[in-house]
């Protein structure tokens, strides 16, 4: 019997051993494409951040070429 056991513990090991490698390589696909994705999450905000800079900075130049217009005006 224990002979018996041995053989099914080998073969569902012999048969197992790949499956997990599979499961280990997939997860290591999975654990990439995380990685990947967090990357571009990272890169859209820096990105957002970056536009958000410009914006303000317009706006920044804006109101003070609009307050100098306005006071050049008032002196003619």
């Amino acid at each position: 019997m224990r002979g018996f056991l041995a053989v099914i513990c080998t073969i569902t090991s012999s048969v197992a051993d790949p499956l997990l490698s599979l499961a280990d390589a997939e997860n290591a696909v999975s654990v990439l494409g995380v990685a990947v994705i967090g990357l571009s999450l990272v890169d859209f905000v820096v990105d957002g951040f970056v536009v958000a800079a410009a914006v303000a900075v317009a706006a920044a130049v804006i109101f003070v070429l609009q307050r100098w217009f306005r006071d050049e005006l008032q002196h003619i």
